[in-house]
């Protein structure tokens, strides 16, 4: 996703920038959706991530990898958290393409709100969160369902939107499952992605599938960096 965007600016497409940074999972990106149409949807039990005198937003990441800075006032840190989702709202009811990326299907929560996934693995040091966090890998029920709804809001709110989706060739580096290494989680993951999204696809109009998945896989010698799991940017270019 990273490197398309590089490519998209670098060759002058009216790139907006959503402010979301990367999100992962298809449940973290239809959050970000509701988050700009329908946010009194959202079942947020935790909006607020205490780090001692750092607090952040669970929901949002910035481009630094963190959740969003927020005030360490409860009033001003709502104010901030308004205004990412009015842009959100301007930026995704004003676009012509929007291009969704699935890397991983690992999710973490709060206990009280199993079905809203935080942006990422929660860090240690959270404020109660040894005793209020979870985890779990989404099913392919779950994918299908977090990507009707993505379709349905996007087409609602934004009625002349094209979809593209791709699935990330990068592969986890981690994984919540003790069964098995996170080599195996990871293409447990994106088969149960792409089996979710090919499958989809068909019934929806202005919806398509854009296959740099296969694209990258095909060519496993030439299409990775060094660390065997970022594509170079020189090899998106192509």
């Amino acid at each position: 996703a990273q490197r398309l965007r590089d490519w998209l600016i670098s060759n002058n497409f009216n790139y907006k920038d959503g402010k979301w940074d990367r999100v992962y999972s298809p449940r973290n990106i239809k959050q970000t959706i509701q988050m700009a149409f329908e946010p009194d949807t959202l079942n947020i039990v935790e909006p607020i991530w205490e780090f001692g005198d750092d607090w952040g937003d669970p929901y949002i990441k910035e481009s630094a990898g963190r959740p969003l800075r927020l005030p360490n006032d409860k009033q001003k840190a709502q104010e901030k958290q308004l205004a990412y989702y009015n842009h959100f709202k301007k930026i995704l009811s004003e676009c012509e393409v929007l291009i969704v990326t699935y890397g991983q299907t690992e999710v973490w929560s709060h206990k009280d709100a199993p079905d809203t996934a935080f942006y990422a693995a929660p860090f240690v040091g959270i404020k109660d969160g040894d005793q209020n966090h979870i985890c779990k890998d989404l099913t392919l029920d779950e994918i299908k369902e977090e990507t009707k709804e993505i379709i349905r809001l996007m087409q609602q709110y934004n009625p002349n939107i094209k979809i593209i989706f791709s699935i990330s060739p990068i592969p986890l580096v981690a994984s919540i499952n003790n069964e098995y290494s996170a080599y195996i989680a990871a293409n447990r993951a994106k088969s149960k992605l792409h089996a979710s999204v090919l499958e989809l696809i068909p019934e929806y109009d202005n919806v398509y599938y854009m296959p740099s998945f296969e694209w990258v896989n095909a060519h496993p010698y030439t299409a990775f960096e060094s660390d065997g799991r970022h594509v170079p940017q020189s090899y998106a270019n192509s």
